[in-house]
C-alpha cells in the first residue's frame, strides 16, 4: 500500500494518507488508521507515487471557485436557476480583486 505526506503550500502537514477525495468544497484526506481531515479552499496539484507525495494548494479562491461550480452542478440537476450563482460568482470576483490589489500594494514599484 502507498501512504502519502502531504504538503500544504510547501509545509508538511500530514503523513500516511491513504485516500483523497472532495465532498462539496471540502478535500477529504483519510490516513491508514481511517482518521479524515478535512481541507477547505484546497486542490491537489501534484501527486508522486514514486516519492509517496501529494502537494496540495490551499487558497480562499479555490473554495470560491469550487462553491461556485456546486452552485451550478446543483441548478443542472434541479432544472431550476437559484440567484445563490451569481452570489458565488461575485464571492470569486471580490476575493480575485482582493489578491490583486493585494499584490499591486506589495510589488507594484512606482517610477
Amino acid at each position: 500500500m502507498c501512504e502519502f505526506k502531504v504538503y500544504v503550500n510547501g509545509m508538511e502537514m500530514f503523513k500516511d494518507i491513504v485516500e483523497v477525495s472532495y465532498f462539496g468544497d471540502k478535500l477529504i484526506l483519510t490516513d491508514i488508521l481511517g482518521e479524515r481531515r478535512e481541507l477547505d479552499s484546497s486542490m491537489v496539484v501534484k501527486v508522486s507515487v514514486q516519492n509517496e507525495t501529494l502537494e496540495i494548494s490551499k487558497n480562499p479562491l479555490i473554495g470560491a471557485v469550487l462553491r461556485f461550480l456546486g452552485r451550478c452542478e446543483e441548478v443542472r440537476r434541479r432544472g431550476v436557476y437559484n440567484v445563490d450563482v451569481e452570489k458565488a460568482l461575485e464571492d470569486i470576483k471580490a476575493i480575485g480583486d482582493n489578491m490583486v490589489r493585494d499584490l499591486w500594494k506589495t510589488y507594484f514599484k512606482k517610477h
